[in-house]
């Protein structure tokens, strides 16, 4: 009977511990982080009163017959449930969303706590505002990195030191983005005298538009005037005559050194030989065929090269007829020669055509040859300066018909007439007999012998076929001048960008982007060059010309073609505290659009001394703090923990636990990593007691103790029966 007490007792005490657990749980039901217990019972030994029997043949088994000497405390486990997360809006509070646990120290020993509710003390080290102790993680070096593979240990305290930590970042890139106008103008900077330069008269005054750097149409004026035949102290050797040069811009007359400049038809090697157009100096040594004009307007307008190499002293003619045979005949009447003549070549100016008689063909050649500067004597037409003779050779098509080939006309058989050129007028021919006047520019085929008529006549192509043969198309001097260049907006853009130094010192950095003709050098489709440069103050730090430096170049779709040379270094900013440094310029966004230019340095990765104004914690447990001057960078990470079994770590007190042999080693890393919980800042996490989980266990409890007292008083009473039996 005395068992049955003693049951009793035992269920009393389980009773009392497990009333101690669920008082403890109500008590924490407000408590930061904490985590409800519960505690469970056993059974103790049992009483054999008599052992179990295995059936047999003819009596059937009997179980075990025991009884059992009470209960047991069988565990207090800690419940590592989730609880509630409730918000405060202070950035250092801090709840795990999942599994693990804040890491804290005390300087010498490490503790694990769910209790996120941390502040910043004196020194700006976040600690637990109820304990003191200090939260664990990673430490961020001056640049915002962090190694999460470096050890955690019981000094690696998280510190935000708000108003006292500074940042500054040397720059080290810059991006350029935006648009280079292809609508903007191209200055000109050549403009190309060309053609046919005869001895015997000078060319018409020359009107060509140029451009300068603001885009602005201004009009070049080319005079080349009075041909004379040099002599004297500064005459090139091998120089035939002489020109000379004028020229004006807009009006205003362009300085030339020496003035008068004088242009020279030299030919180096002798009489006949090719002739060159080129200036000379004082000491008649040439100087080249260009002459640069620099623009008196157009901020930052380089020189204006004219250039007279493109001069000629060649005679060239081509001659054309009417007439055909299909598809049906008909007759050459008229035999066109056009061209220019020059007397410095030496060499016969010969054209050849077909022309037609019904059904026949044949070949017509005319020869000038012999030029003769400034002819004079009787039959010679006023105003001539110059004087060919003329041949006209007939044959037959094809050749060697009977009494072919023939000279139709010859100038220099008595009686007709040479060509001469005047000036106004082109080719004519000479009346012998009226030296002021002249019988027109043709050569006419009418007569039955080559010797008869007048001075410009000729014996027929064939019996009944006569031909005018017009040479008045026929010129000497024909040249013109074109430049390069366009108009359009403004060619030129700048921009401009801050840099910093290793001290955060600024650099004004200005940029200037200037549209040039294409040239050499350039990819192939390219459609638009810009010549760029980077200056600090007065100072140039680098150009699109340096060695290892380009231009930019676009194709036709507006985009960058030479993409290998986008980031270019800008070097040395010219300061001597501290060290130079070089920026790295990226060009690669830029586009060549007909929009308005609108380039700019977009971004660069450095910053001015600042001061930590405020921070921000994520959710992988990130620390950012951002300073006063705009930069924003990483200050640490915050650590957490798991274990393979969290209930088996040992409480502390004060929201602490310790690893326990039970409990498994600490699994350190980030938050959101490795099983690890997501942190929410702004946030603690309630105790996950249930309150009406607790006072249902707490009447079961209380049953449960007042039926163990029962069984205490019944045995008494029965025990006091037994006394009395001796009465």
């Amino acid at each position: 009977m005395l068992q049955a007490m003693y049951s009793g007792v035992s269920g009393l005490k389980a009773h009392q511990t497990k009333l101690n657990v669920s008082g403890n749980n109500i008590a924490n039901v407000n408590t930061t982080g904490f985590k409800a217990g519960r505690a469970t019972f056993q059974d103790q030994l049992s009483q054999t009163l008599r052992s179990s029997a295995s059936p047999t043949a003819n009596i059937g088994g009997t179980n075990p017959s025991q009884v059992g000497l009470g209960v047991a405390l069988g565990s207090v486990d800690t419940l590592q449930t989730q609880g509630n997360l409730t918000s405060t809006g202070k950035s250092t509070d801090l709840a795990i969303q999942g599994n693990g646990f804040f890491m804290v120290s005390n300087g010498s020993r490490t503790f694990y706590t769910r209790d996120g509710a941390f502040d910043l003390d004196s020194k700006g080290v976040l600690v637990n505002s109820s304990n003191g102790v200090k939260l664990l993680g990673y430490v961020a070096d001056d640049n915002g990195n962090i190694d999460t593979s470096a050890q955690i240990d019981e000094k690696s305290f998280i510190t935000i030191p708000v108003g006292t930590k500074s940042s500054v970042k040397q720059t080290s890139s810059a991006k350029m983005d935006g648009n280079l106008s292809a609508a903007s103008s191209l200055q000109s900077i050549s403009t190309k005298v060309s053609g046919n330069l005869d001895l015997s008269e000078a060319p018409p005054l020359m009107t060509t538009t140029i451009y300068d750097a603001d885009g602005k149409a201004r009009t070049l004026h080319v005079s080349i005037t009075a041909p004379i035949a040099p002599s004297g102290a500064g005459v090139p050797t091998g120089a035939t005559q002489r020109w000379t040069v004028k020229m004006d811009v807009d009006g205003v007359d362009v300085p030339l050194s020496p003035n008068p400049k004088y242009l020279y038809a030299v030919q180096p090697g002798g009489a006949g030989t090719q002739t060159n157009y080129l200036f000379a100096d004082a000491t008649g040594s040439t100087v080249g065929s260009a002459i640069p004009v620099n623009l008196s307007e157009g901020a930052g307008s380089s020189p204006v090269n004219v250039d007279f190499s493109g001069l000629t002293a060649t005679s060239k003619t081509t001659a054309t007829a009417n007439g055909q045979v299909d598809p049906s005949p008909i007759s050459s009447t008229l035999l066109t020669v056009a061209g220019s003549l020059n007397a410095s070549d030496g060499s016969n100016v010969v054209s050849t055509t077909t022309v037609y008689n019904g059904t026949s063909k044949y070949q017509v050649t005319t020869t000038l040859s012999n030029p003769l500067l400034s002819p004079a004597g009787i039959g010679v037409p006023v105003g001539a300066t110059q004087r060919w003779d003329v041949k006209v050779s007939v044959d037959t098509l094809p050749a060697g018909g009977a009494g072919y080939p023939k000279v139709a006309f010859d100038s220099t058989t008595a009686g007709k007439s040479s060509a001469y050129y005047v000036p106004g007028k082109g080719i004519v021919f000479g009346d012998g007999g009226n030296p002021a006047a002249s019988i027109g520019g043709r050569v006419q085929l009418v007569g039955s012998t080559a010797a008869a008529g007048a001075g410009n006549e000729g014996q027929q192509v064939d019996t009944g076929f006569p031909l005018t043969i017009d040479l008045s198309s026929v010129k000497t001097t024909g040249v013109t001048s074109t430049a390069d260049g366009r108009q359009g907006t403004r060619p030129t853009w700048n921009a401009s960008s801050v840099v910093y130094d290793s001290l955060g010192l600024e650099h004004h950095i200005s940029y200037e982007f200037k549209r040039v003709l294409i040239g050499a050098g350039a990819p192939t489709g390219t459609v638009g060059r810009w010549e760029w440069t980077a200056k600090e103050g007065t100072n140039m730090l680098a150009t699109s010309k340096d060695t290892g430096k380009k231009a930019l170049f676009f194709d036709s779709n507006g985009q960058l073609l030479n993409k290998e040379v986008q980031k270019v270094p800008l070097t040395n900013p010219p300061t001597t505290v501290p060290a130079n440094f070089d920026v790295a310029l990226d060009f690669s966004s830029m586009t060549q659009l007909a929009g308005d230019s609108s380039a700019s340095v977009t971004s660069q990765d450095g910053f001015k001394v600042g001061t930590l104004q405020s921070y921000n914690i994520s959710a992988d447990g990130t620390i950012n703090g951002v300073f006063t001057n705009g930069l924003s960078r990483t200050l640490g990470q915050i650590s957490t923990a798991t274990f393979s079994n969290a209930s088996g770590l040992e409480k502390q007190g004060a929201n602490l636990y310790t690893v326990s042999s039970n409990s498994g080693l600490a699994q350190v890393g980030t938050p959101s990593t490795g099983g690890r919980g997501q942190i929410s800042a702004g946030y603690t996490e309630m105790s996950n007691v249930d309150l009406s989980t607790e006072f249902t266990d707490l009447i079961v409890t209380q049953r449960g103790f007042q039926a163990n007292t029962k069984i205490v008083t019944i045995v008494d009473e029965l025990l006091q029966e037994v006394i009395n039996l001796k009465r």
